[in-house]
């Protein structure tokens, strides 16, 4: 964090230099997802019918997680060809690359961030009716959102993302792709909150994309105060204090 701290803009400018990085590996994956289409490897999502959309996207939420926990970012298992090998390279160079201004590369990013939560969310992979259900927002996002407009959104969640920088914490920003793509970790929650007023339980059951926002701000925020706890054994009680 004093490395953050001195880079130019603090972490705006961190985050800033990142999202332009991650733009480059998104436009690799995108023009994979163009071949593919055209190659007819995979089908236009839009042209897909609900049961194919969600046979296929959950089948892409495993194999991301298995290549994530791997330390394969944006890997694609499902297409074993050489063109995306090749694609593949080109991914991992833009990981490797150094960032401007920045004491770390993208890949050292997807190691401290998104592969860790995946090993924090394993449960929502290994439960096969979670799995399904990110299958299904997966590919919802994909039929009704054009090409440009997912990764733009993603890239946005990065650039306009904050730090808790006394403890580390990263925070994405939650514009509403990102909500929609995390329903299932956030959208059906309950949480019990406590004040010297009263005592009252918050439901997210069926939650809006307002309330996705609001349980996953919440969590992100108290985040360090549970960063002992062991997240592989969810349904557990566990307090923070």
């Amino acid at each position: 964090m004093q490395a953050v701290a001195a880079t130019p803009g603090g972490w705006k400018g961190v985050a800033g230099s990142l999202a332009d990085q991650f733009a480059k590996i998104y436009n690799v994956v995108k023009e994979r997802e163009d071949r593919q289409h055209k190659a007819g490897i995979v089908k236009a999502y839009s042209a897909m019918t609900d049961d194919e959309r969600v046979e296929y996207f959950t089948k892409v939420v495993q194999d991301r997680h298995d290549n994530l926990i791997k330390g394969d970012f944006e890997g694609d298992s499902l297409d074993t060809s050489d063109d995306c090998l090749q694609e593949q390279t080109k991914i991992a160079e833009l990981l490797a690359e150094p960032i401007p201004g920045v004491d770390f590369t993208a890949e050292d990013f997807v190691k401290h961030v998104f592969a860790l939560q995946a090993v924090e969310f394993e449960h929502l992979v290994s439960a096969h009716s979670f799995k399904v259900l990110q299958g299904r927002a997966l590919g919802v996002v994909r039929s009704t959102t054009t090409t440009d407009k997912y990764y733009a959104d993603l890239v946005e969640t990065i650039r306009n993302s904050t730090v808790d920088p006394k403890n580390g914490s990263y925070i994405p920003h939650m514009n509403d792709t990102w909500c929609k793509l995390n329903w299932v970790r956030y959208g059906a929650s309950s949480i019990v909150h406590h004040t010297a007023a009263a005592r009252r339980e918050l439901l997210f059951h069926h939650a809006s994309l307002k309330g996705v926002k609001a349980s996953a701000t919440l969590f992100y925020k108290l985040q360090p105060l549970s960063s002992s706890l062991d997240y592989r054994t969810p349904y557990t009680f566990r307090k923070s204090y």
